[in-house]
C-alpha cells in the first residue's frame, strides 16, 4: 500500500496540464445556506460567466477542497486577490508546480474616520460611505 497526500496529487497531475491553477480549502457550516451566501458574497469571480460555481461550491462544502484552472499566472494571481472569504484559503500555483501564493488572502482594509461636524455632530466614514 502506498498513501498518497492529496496535496501531493493535485500538483503532480496538473503539471501535465501545462496551467495555472488554484487550490481552494473551504471551512463550511452547517447551514448550506449561509454557506452559499457566504462564498458568493465574497469571491468576486465566482460571478463570471466562465466560472461554474454551482460545481465548485458544491465541492468546497462537501469536500472543504476546490480546484481552479487558470489560463496563465496573471489570472491566478487575479483569483487570489480577488477572494475575501474568511474561511477560504488559496494556493496559487504556475503551470511548473512552482508555489506563487498561499494562505488566506487579506480582505481590503476598511478605514474608519470620524469627523466631528457643524453642532457637535459626529459622523463616521467606512470606506468611503457616511453613517
Amino acid at each position: 500500500m502506498k498513501v498518497i497526500g492529496l496535496m501531493q496529487l493535485v500538483p503532480e497531475a496538473l503539471k501535465r496540464e501545462q496551467s495555472c491553477y488554484a487550490i481552494l480549502t473551504f471551512r463550511p457550516t452547517d447551514s448550506e445556506v449561509d454557506d452559499w451566501m457566504l462564498l458568493h458574497d465574497s469571491i468576486r469571480w465566482l460571478h463570471s460567466p466562465e466560472c461554474d460555481s454551482d460545481h465548485l461550491v458544491t465541492d468546497l462544502r462537501k469536500f472543504g477542497l476546490g480546484l481552479v484552472l487558470c489560463s496563465d499566472e496573471e489570472e491566478a494571481q487575479r483569483l487570489f486577490q480577488e477572494s475575501e472569504c474568511r474561511r477560504l484559503w488559496v494556493d496559487v500555483y504556475a503551470a511548473d508546480g512552482r508555489l506563487l501564493a498561499a494562505g488566506k488572502p487579506l480582505p481590503q482594509k476598511k478605514t474608519r474616520r470620524r469627523a466631528q461636524g457643524a453642532g457637535g455632530a459626529v459622523a463616521t466614514t467606512v470606506a468611503g460611505a457616511s453613517r
